[in-house]
């Protein structure tokens, strides 16, 4: 992330989900850790920060929440810059590249994945994680067609399946 990027990431109102496990595969070998200068360690930005960096240049009154959510180099890989409304939609989307992984080459999966399925119901700050959504000043400007604007992709299940669908964050302030 560049300096740029970094220094809006801070101007960010954030919220940290405190616990040292990653929410979304239950590895328990994380530290989770924030840096003076505004970088993370084993941290996922709920929305990407991209995604909000950009809002906030085309609507810079936007009030927007994140949430700093524990989660191990794996998971984040996987999650990258996808977008998702709710925190129960990330989980649901991981479960399923999981189960996916495991069943087409159960060797190459990460060793914590191969224990057992991490549900929600096992993570100690589930009743605060199935709060976490996006903002509805976020969702009402992400489109799912536009002529212009950045190119958000968001996971939705359609028939028991997980498809990536492009959306895009209007842009037109």
């Amino acid at each position: 992330m560049s300096g740029v990027a970094r220094y809006a990431a801070n101007l960010i109102d954030h919220s940290i989900v405190e616990q040292d496990c990653c929410v979304y595969c239950g590895n328990r070998k994380i530290f989770p850790k924030v840096f003076r200068n505004g970088a993370t360690k084993h941290l996922d930005h709920f929305i990407p920060l991209e995604i909000i960096i950009r809002a906030k240049r085309n609507y810079p009154r936007m009030q927007l929440h994140n949430f700093l959510l524990p989660c191990c180099r794996t998971c984040n890989g996987y999650l990258g810059q996808l977008f998702f409304d709710t925190f129960q939609d990330k989980l649901d989307y991981m479960n399923d590249r999981k189960r996916r992984l495991l069943e087409s080459d159960w060797l190459s999966a990460p060793p914590d994945w191969r224990q057992r399925r991490w549900e929600i119901s096992d993570n100690p700050q589930y009743h605060q994680l199935l709060s976490i959504q996006a903002p509805a000043s976020l969702t009402s400007i992400i489109k799912l067609s536009s002529t212009r604007g950045y190119i958000i992709l968001c996971p939705q299940t359609r028939n028991g399946y997980w498809e990536i669908s492009e959306r895009v964050l209007d842009l037109a302030a």
